[in-house]
């Protein structure tokens, strides 16, 4: 049999595929030099078992959060420093400037190229066995990347020392070559962009904001938008709710500054970008649900009164006796966990941040008393699944607890700004998408979509997704739904009970197809 007539899931997912390749909008008939920057992050090969334990890092990622900050000082396109500050803005706002930026293990680089159509690449690296293949496969190319690394070394731009000006020149220099090459790839635009660039221009932010994981994405929007920051220091509550405070401030301000800009009809071209993010640090599940183990020796005892406070944590400042912290500082188990849990929030709010920034959306980072929401969200979870009876009112008093525990966790002011976002992206393992606002949940009043806290690596790789596909109506000719749940779940036929129901709507027009992602437990 062709393979075109596979039949298989894997045949079915191969079919999709080239479905949606040929809906694809059509090849433009001159083709044109893409302005996009493409920063790429090179990092260590990791093995999956060497994952931060507690929510699914990799070791070279945990390590990247300062260059992420940094991206922020920097272009996202070719076109960005050559517009006025307005401009740069609305085209945040719009989405169509957002960061393209990739994570990519060094194993992998072979697999990346650089054409003459998307020439705009800058390699990030901060190892330095990894700088040295990345200096080779540089060597390989057509068109160099920029090099920017944290070790100094011939050919290379060091991080510390990193200027939009050696963009520029660099930049200038591969256009150029790009010209010699391919006389008549369109690049009018790119060539015209790189001959006005300008420093950007900086608005000093009203008054000093102190520095604290819950302040640092909405600084890095505004500094996205040109903004300047004084530094107040590190910022220490004396009260949870000057945490609260100053998250409401900066949203509000980022909220109020985004609105500003997106009137503009000139940049009303594309679909509504999301102008909310709303995180919550996670641990994985096992951590809330199932105890930590056996605990002999000193180290280990104060190693599981460490894990025990992160998981109970309600607040932003963890919170535990005098004598428990001496246990933990003098236990070198205890603190390595401690450090490695630190540079699982810093990646993490730095992605968000960058993502965030890409549309020049504020932040909302919700206290982690919304994780201990866990429980009723699986008692609820339990009710729905049994095979026994369920008195309607039941279900909807347990769902009513769910959304009472998610709405106290996040508290009424912050509860105020999501309120007044239009389009939200949660980074949460429990669904905020449930939290009341008004007299419905979050997601029937709000554009809202959610992405897991956990595993880490998985959240970051979505936070990096930028930019927009664009897709004739063609492409939505034929649907694959992947069906992970297990056949046997009383809840496994509410989606195809759904499609039945709609049925009426699509047959003959679009082509659903439902595959098990794990066909022995369909069969």
């Amino acid at each position: 049999m062709d393979k075109n007539d596979d039949q298989s899931p894997a045949g079915r997912a191969v079919s999709w595929k080239r479905s949606i390749a040929s809906g694809l909008a059509k090849p433009i008939p001159n083709p044109q030099v893409d302005p996009t920057i493409r920063y790429v992050l090179l990092i260590p090969e990791d093995e999956p078992s060497e994952a931060s334990p507690m929510q699914g890092f990799s070791q070279g990622m945990v390590e990247t959060a300062h260059v992420l900050r940094l991206l922020v000082e920097l272009p996202a396109d070719v076109l960005e420093p050559a517009l006025p500050r307005s401009a740069q803005v609305g085209r945040r706002v719009n989405g169509t400037a957002a960061w393209s930026w990739t994570p990519l293990a060094v194993r992998v680089l072979g697999e990346l190229s650089v054409s003459a159509e998307s020439p705009f690449m800058v390699i990030l690296t901060q190892d330095p066995q990894v700088a040295k293949k990345a200096d080779r496969w540089i060597a390989s190319q057509r068109y160099h990347p920029l090099h920017v690394s944290a070790s100094e070394a011939s050919g290379r731009i060091l991080m510390s020392k990193l200027t939009p000006s050696h963009l520029l020149d660099h930049f200038r220099a591969v256009l150029a070559q790009v010209a010699r090459d391919e006389p008549t790839l369109e690049r009018r635009l790119v060539t015209e962009a790189l001959s006005k660039w300008s420093p950007r221009e900086i608005q000093n932010f009203a008054k000093p904001v102190p520095g604290h994981n819950v302040s640092l994405p909405a600084v890095m929007a505004l500094q996205g938008a040109g903004f300047h920051f004084a530094d107040a220091g590190p910022f220490v509550g004396a009260d949870p709710e000057d945490y609260v405070a100053l998250i409401r401030m900066l949203a509000t301000y980022v909220l109020d500054e985004r609105s500003r800009h997106r009137s503009m009809a000139a940049f009303r071209t594309t679909p509504p970008q999301p102008d909310l993010y709303v995180t919550a640090p996670s641990l994985y599940s096992h951590f809330y649900e199932e105890g930590l183990g056996p605990s002999g020796t000193p180290d280990e005892r104060a190693a599981r009164d460490l894990l025990r406070i992160l998981a109970r944590q309600a607040g932003y400042q963890l919170h535990a006796n005098a004598q428990i912290w001496s246990r933990i500082m003098k236990s070198p188990l205890a603190r390595g966990i401690m450090e490695v849990r630190s540079a699982e929030i810093a990646i993490q709010v730095a992605a968000a941040g960058l993502a965030a920034a890409g549309t020049m959306a504020a932040t909302v980072r919700v206290p982690p008393a919304v994780n201990r929401a866990q429980g009723s969200v699986r008692q609820f979870a339990n009710h729905v699944r049994s095979e026994k009876s369920k008195p309607t009112g039941k279900l909807i008093k347990t769902f009513a607890r769910v959304q009472e525990r998610l709405a106290s966790a996040v508290g009424p002011e912050l509860t105020s700004v999501i309120e007044r976002a239009t389009a939200i992206k949660l980074v949460t393992d429990v669904p905020l998408e449930w939290l009341p606002i008004g007299n419905l949940p979050l997601a029937l009043r709000k554009d809202v979509a959610r992405i897991t806290a956990t595993p880490g690596n998985l959240q970051i790789g979505l936070l990096a997704r930028s930019g927009l596909l664009h897709l004739s109506v063609e492409a939505f000719g034929e649907v694959l739904v992947i069906a992970a749940i297990d056949r046997k779940d009383p809840i496994a036929e509410v989606l195809t009970r759904s499609l039945d129901a709609w049925a009426a709507m699509y047959v003959g027009r679009i082509s659903v197809d439902v595959t098990p992602a794990f066909s022995s437990s369909w069969s």
